[in-house]
Formats: C-alpha cells, structure tokens, sequence
C-alpha cells in the first residue's frame, strides 16, 4: 500500500503517521475519546472510500495511595506492613532504609518491611496500573522516620565486685519510658519500677551476680537489655584472741596479738564506726581504752569487732626517811 492518510484527535503523534508510514505511534494526552483515521491507495492508485476509523476510550490514570494507616515514624529493627488497594495490577514496590520481608512483589497488594538500627529516614513508594493497565507516571512516596533503639546503660558503670549485704543504688538514663529493671544474686529495696530511672539493691546472696535494664526510647523498646556481671564477696570473718585484757599501765599493746590468725590486711581503729585505721602496729596504754578490729576482702570489710583493754593503776612505790644509824647498825623499812 502506499500513499497513507492518517488523521488523530486528542493525541499526539510520536512517530510514524507519514504517508510512507504503514503504523503510527501516538500519546494519548487529552481526556475524552480519541480518534484515529487510516486511509491509503492501493497498487493501482485507487484509495479507500471510507477511511477505516478507531475510537479510543482516554481514561485518568489512577493516582497512587496507600490503603489504610501508614505508619511514618517507627523504630529500629521494627517490622511494619504496608498496603495497597486490593485489584489493581502491575505494583511496583521501592524501599529505601529497609529490607523487604514479605510480599512486595507485581501481584501483590501488601509489602513488609524491617526498618534498618542504622537508618535514620526511609523511604517507600509504591506505583501500580488500573484494570485496563493504566500505569501513572508518579508513584506516591512515604518518607519514613527511623528512630534509633538506644543501648540503655548504667551511669557511671558497675563495680565488678560487691560484698555480701551491701546496698548498692544503680542510675540509668533519665526521661525513658517503661523501665524494665532485672536483678539476680540479689533483692530490689527500692526503684526499679516502670517508671523508676533507678534501683537499690542489697545483695544477698554469694556468688555471681546480675543486674540489667531495658526501657523504650520514643515508644522504640531497646533491641536487648544490656546486662552487668558481677561477684557478690562472702564478708571476712576475724576471729579475735581476746575481746577484753587487763594489763598494768604503761604496758604495750600489739594489735596483731589481738586476733588468733596472722592477717596481712588487719585495720585497726579506734572508733566502732568511720574514722582511719591506725598507721602504727602497737600502742602504749595508760588508760582504760576500747580498739575496734576488722579485715578486708578486696573491697569487702568484715564488721568490726571491739577489744577491750583494762589498765590497772600502777603502785606508788616510796621510800621512808632514814634518820642516822651507826655502822654496823641494822633498821626494817616498813
């Protein structure tokens, strides 16, 4: 054929449409009808009466929407899923800031998505065609918000080692939400409630020990607790030679001599509580006086224990006048 005529309404032509052109591309880019006309001559130059004639339904591509609630601000590792109107076809799905865990696929109408810890805004959009296969030329985009899951802690960190009945007051990060205090080796005495950044705790129980805290940051639940290890010291126990002495006065006194071991970490004091341990090994004693003893285990200091000391007075010793004698004189000096 040769000699082609084609006539379009409501279109634009792309290519073709010459009279050399047996085919014609055209951008439907007006809403209505469109129409398409095709004539041509054949061989012996004789062209068609009538020119063939196509109408063309013009439809509005669909606008892209999520179904449902989006949910634009979330945590960390949290898992959401998202949707799109059931029916349509040709979904296309895009995630930024994520990793797509189920669905997501043309056929489906659904998506999920773990949001990344290391993310702070993401991104999901979502494009598909209407029943007859309209595509838009935009997808709808939701940007995300990714909120970090905090590593709770506590302030100023935990002494490896504790000793057995010590109460000890653990602090963590201010202004969280739902708490979530654990403890072992040990009894709670106060905080450690949902809403307590604190806790005391008197440890009980010899051994190993554990303390941990997990709260939500943002309504994002911290991705593990973060635990502390740690020894629960047995007390030293000092056993005392004597508890109460009697000496004459001027008489030393060595502390070592007090307890029936030879301990390398001995303290003397001599106040039953506070104070500093004596820098000296003895002492000479006039007066009644009261020594208070205890050892150490590492950071852990036994009671102490009180030792008495009893001075008896000394006696005055004198010498009565002696008046002359004569040699060879004998007297009794009473």
């Amino acid at each position: 054929m040769n000699d082609y005529l084609w006539e379009i309404e409501k279109g634009t032509i792309i290519s073709g449409g010459n009279t050399t052109d047996d085919f014609i591309t055209i951008l439907w880019d007006t809403l209505g009808q469109g129409i398409v006309k095709v004539n041509y001559a054949n061989t012996n130059g004789c062209r068609g009466e009538l020119s063939a004639i196509a109408t063309i339904d013009i439809l509005n591509p669909p606008v892209p929407e999520f179904s449902g609630d989006v949910k634009t601000e979330v945590c960390g590792g949290e898992t959401v899923t998202y949707y799109a109107p059931a029916g349509m076809a040709q979904y296309v799905w895009e995630v930024r800031g994520g990793q797509i865990t189920a669905g997501g696929n043309i056929d489906n109408n659904y998506i999920a998505v773990q949001w990344s810890v290391n993310s702070s805004i993401g991104t999901i959009s979502l494009n598909y065609a209407n029943v007859l296969g309209c595509l838009p030329a935009q997808p709808v985009v939701a940007q995300i918000k990714i909120n970090p899951l905090r590593i709770p802690s506590i302030v100023g960190g935990v002494l490896s080692e504790v000793c057995l009945g010590e109460t000890v007051t653990y602090q963590t990060q201010s202004n969280m939400d739902n708490y979530s205090w654990s403890v072992s080796g040990g009894d709670i005495v106060s905080g450690g409630g949902i809403f307590d950044d604190h806790v005391s705790v008197i440890w009980n129980y010899a051994g190993n020990g554990v303390i941990s805290i997990s709260y939500q940051d943002t309504g994002c639940v911290s991705q593990e607790a973060t635990r502390y290890d740690l020894v629960i010291q047995r007390l030293p126990s000092l056993q005392l030679a004597y508890e109460e002495k009697l000496i004459c006065s001027g008489e030393t006194v060595i502390f070592s001599e007090m307890v029936i071991s030879s301990y390398d970490n001995l303290s003397v004091y001599d106040v039953p509580v506070g104070g500093t341990p004596l820098t000296v090994d003895r002492e000479i004693v006039t007066v009644d006086k009261n020594y208070y003893l205890s050892i150490r285990n590492g950071n852990c200091e036994s009671d102490r224990r009180e030792v008495r000391i009893k001075v008896y007075p000394s006696p005055q010793i004198t010498i009565p006048y002696l008046h002359g004698i004569c040699p060879g004189e004998s007297e009794i000096l009473i």
